[in-house]
């Protein structure tokens, strides 16, 4: 399946598209990259979920794409064909590999001194928080469905915990702690180093990261005063990662990036 769609973005998009290894940690993690026409392009970086993969992330990439940005997606440690293929297991130091998307990019679209945007999705937006904290060319930071502790993990289905189990190698209850201790952004002294604008989207059906968590979130980053900006948005009815509301999370997404981060379009 994978050979297959590298061949149809092949066919469909020539050279603006990619297909990159991000070098991290001694191993290779495959990505996506897709261009818009123009060159010099600002780069968004999206980082998926724990039971994702980059490519069914398309849309959304084009959706971006058409709006003068680069997109980067990646399977990290523990994700779709780093796991699956390339048996890669989860780490609790991913962040560290979205700074390393940035550097594999920036060579292709001149982008080292221009600030670079990363929307997460679920515990891809948490990892998000992180490498914003640490890697300060991260200007922007589109959060969808961030767990900022691990009491959101008591809230997901069955399979979404088997498939910690599977991807961390945790067995027992102490590793399955061990494990679920590294999901923490709930720190003023990990928040209060990010200096990227962020845009919290969250839906008020989302069983698995309380609505409470994203007000505090977002009080707390205003509070701490470091990050550029702040702004959040509810979507009324939504589920986690606000999938039932995708079209206008996508126009949200893309005019928050182009606003942050400009565009070549």
């Amino acid at each position: 399946a994978r050979d297959y769609y590298l061949e149809a973005e092949q066919l469909a998009f020539g050279p603006r598209f990619r297909r990159l290894f991000l070098t991290w940690g001694g191993q290779q993690f495959p990505a996506n990259l897709h261009l818009p026409a123009e060159a010099a392009a600002p780069l968004v970086i999206l980082v998926h979920g724990i039971d994702g993969c980059k490519e069914e992330h398309l849309a959304t990439e084009l959706s971006l794409v058409s709006h003068g940005l680069a997109v980067l997606s990646f399977d990290g440690p523990g994700q779709a064909e780093s796991f699956l293929i390339n048996g890669i297991m989860w780490s609790e130091r991913f962040p560290e590999l979205i700074s390393a998307g940035i550097d594999a990019v920036a060579g292709l679209t001149g982008l080292p001194d221009r600030p670079v945007g990363v929307m997460g999705m679920s515990i891809g937006a948490t990892w998000a928080y992180v490498a914003a904290a640490r890697d300060h060319r991260i200007g922007a930071l589109y959060d969808l469905g961030a767990a900022i502790n691990s009491e959101a993990f008591q809230r997901v289905p069955f399979i979404i915990k088997s498939k910690v189990c599977q991807i961390t190698g945790a067995r027992t209850n102490d590793q399955i702690r061990e494990v679920l201790a590294q999901i923490k952004i709930d720190q003023p002294d990990l928040l209060g180093q990010i200096g990227a604008a962020i845009r919290i989207v969250h839906g008020s059906k989302d069983r698995v990261v309380a609505l409470a968590d994203k007000l505090w979130l977002a009080d707390e980053l205003t509070r701490l005063g470091a990050a550029a900006e702040v702004s959040t948005r509810l979507f009324e009815g939504a589920d986690h990662c606000c999938t039932n509301e995708i079209p206008e999370v996508r126009r949200d997404m893309a005019a928050f990036f182009t606003r942050v981060l400009g565009s070549s379009a």
